[in-house]
């Protein structure tokens, strides 16, 4: 009997799910309802970046913090992101 997995969703946690469970054998369908350039992990912007400035460009979590607070346009939860940003 062969089954196929329906995995909801096309950001990071759904596209690996589906590679994880193609390299076990399984027949996959991936579904979302945007295309996948515009999956909520691919729009978290903040939530998979980080302040690192290893390069002398002067990055700082501050900064970190105004540019997720931007691209959330003002959607985000202030003291949520700040805490995000220190982290």
């Amino acid at each position: 009997m062969k089954h196929t997995l329906v995995i909801v969703g096309a950001g990071l946690a759904g596209l690996s799910a589906a590679l994880t469970a193609v390299k076990n054998g399984w027949t996959v369908k991936l579904v979302s309802s945007l295309a996948s350039e515009r999956a909520q992990s691919v729009m978290a912007e903040g939530g998979i970046n980080a302040a690192l400035n290893t390069k002398g460009e002067e990055d700082s979590p501050e900064q970190h913090y105004t540019d997720t607070m931007t691209a959330a346009c003002g959607l985000a939860d202030p003291n949520a992101v700040w805490g995000m940003t220190q982290a």
